[in-house]
């Protein structure tokens, strides 16, 4: 029930936001000097949370006491967060820096203002 809710509330801002990214429409930020689609981050918090929910009806279907829930989900956690990770630092420890040099080589690149690109 909890689910159709959801749906029903979320999803005409979940289907604007999409609309607002496929057309490209961007915004940019001042502050941080970054352009990002609009919406979002309301996006991530709303998929955030069903991944939340997701996560304790998982936990409650296993029909266990407290402390084997907490075992089920740090397992889960150690099973899934080391792939992804070694998926990004396998990025920026072998492709970043030349995905950058070729940035700055390219006529783009030549071409735009960049203002400083540096990886440490």
């Amino acid at each position: 029930m909890l689910g159709v809710l959801y749906i029903a509330v979320l999803g005409p801002f979940l289907a604007i936001q999409w609309i607002y990214e496929d057309w490209g429409l961007r915004r940019y930020d001042n502050v941080h000097e970054i352009v990002y689609p609009i919406g979002a981050t309301l996006f991530n918090y709303i998929t955030g949370f069903g991944a939340i929910g997701s996560l304790v009806k998982f936990v409650i279907s296993l029909n266990v006491n407290s402390a084997e829930g907490v075992g089920a989900i740090l397992f889960v956690l150690f099973f899934l967060l080391p792939p992804s990770l070694w998926v990004v630092v396998r990025f920026h420890v072998l492709q970043e820096k030349k995905i950058i040099a070729k940035l700055k080589e390219s006529d783009l690149g030549k071409a735009i203002f960049i203002k400083s690109i540096s990886i440490e």
